[in-house]
């Protein structure tokens, strides 16, 4: 898993998983095959939040 301008890249061999504050993205093979509009954020920096829900 790797950070990468404003979100996250996690490979999983010739699967990447992209995540922005704006969309959560499946690649495969250099093909979208699937993307989500995110809706909410869950990290280490909204803790509290995340706990509320």
């Amino acid at each position: 898993m790797g950070e990468e301008g404003t979100g996250y890249v996690a490979e999983d061999g010739d699967i990447t998983y992209i995540v922005t504050g704006a969309t959560f993205s499946i690649v495969k093979n250099a093909k979208t095959i699937s993307e989500e509009q995110v809706i909410y954020v869950c990290s280490q920096f909204s803790e509290k939040i995340c706990q509320q829900r």
